[in-house]
């Protein structure tokens, strides 16, 4: 993780050494990733696996390598494998993919097009697996460990609708 931090960092803020450091600095502590190392679970290999897609982008952006876009997809989809929570970076890769300047049209919808089949390709399985053949409709998968008194409803109010004083 923290050579991934190093490399992303390089990417941001390129020939600026003071704005790296603190970037790498700032990252080697965040509370949030000190606290998911310390747990028994896989969330800390799917932020591993998120920052390396999010490294490899952010090198393809700059460099123009297809190499690194079709190996970013491949980091999305063992990281989709791993939780479902990181399947909010293949639609975010889809739209950086498709606004690269420079590049024809034709081109980008080529790239986009092999990279959601390999990412459905590699992870499709499982998701086709969870929900048309055991019938899970839950993108969370352990919601059912949740006790009743703290579950929230699938509706659209609840999303868009907070009111504490209902909370309890």
């Amino acid at each position: 993780g923290f050579l991934l931090c190093v490399r992303l960092s390089r990417a941001l803020f390129s020939g600026r050494q003071a704005p790296q450091a603190l970037f790498v600095a700032v990252c080697s502590v965040l509370p949030a990733l000190v606290f998911q190392t310390t747990r028994i679970s896989n969330d800390a290999l799917v932020h591993f696996l998120m920052l390396w897609a999010i490294v490899l982008n952010m090198e393809w952006w700059q460099q123009q390598e297809r190499r690194k876009w079709f190996q970013g997809w491949l980091l999305m989809a063992l990281a989709a494998l791993t939780k479902a929570s990181s399947l909010v970076l293949p639609p975010a890769a889809m739209v950086i993919g498709l606004l690269k300047t420079g590049r024809r049209w034709t081109a980008k919808l080529i790239d986009c097009f092999l990279a959601v089949a390999m990412f459905a390709g590699l992870s499709g399985w499982y998701f086709y697996k969870r929900i048309v053949v055991e019938g899970q409709r839950n993108v969370i998968g352990s919601i059912r460990h949740v006790p009743a008194g703290l579950r929230v409803s699938n509706d659209c109010p609840d999303y868009v609708w907070f009111n504490p004083w209902e909370v309890g």
